[in-house]
């Protein structure tokens, strides 16, 4: 919840995410690709640092006055790294076993005639 000392326009301008073409389309994050994204708090990886903060902080507005730490920037890049992996080790289970199924009803039909 936002205190009532803080203006909406101070939230707007918080919580403001800017249109960047570069990150626009793709699977990258800015909050993990450039850390010097977090360095400039008008960049698109600075406004989606800030709300991964609300969120995990469950919505405490004063946990954006704290910074990430180095070591949690990198931690975050790891578990992601990680995640990546079993999605594509999960992806290829996936088509290999897509083709098995082809491959057993293919059999099926020569087998059935």
């Amino acid at each position: 919840m936002v205190p009532k000392e803080v203006s909406p326009g101070d939230v707007i301008n918080k919580l403001y995410i800017p249109y960047v073409t570069i990150w626009s389309f793709g699977e990258r994050i800015p909050v993990l690709e450039s850390t010097r994204e977090l360095q400039n708090p008008a960049s698109i990886g600075a406004a989606y640092s800030r709300i991964a903060t609300l969120l995990m902080s469950h919505m405490d507005w004063y946990s954006l006055e704290q910074r990430s730490s180095a070591d949690e920037i990198q931690g975050t890049r790891v578990a992601l790294q990680r995640a990546r992996s079993e999605a594509s080790l999960s992806a290829q289970e996936l088509r290999t076993e897509k083709k098995s199924a082809k491959r057993r009803v293919a059999l099926s039909s020569i087998v059935g005639r």
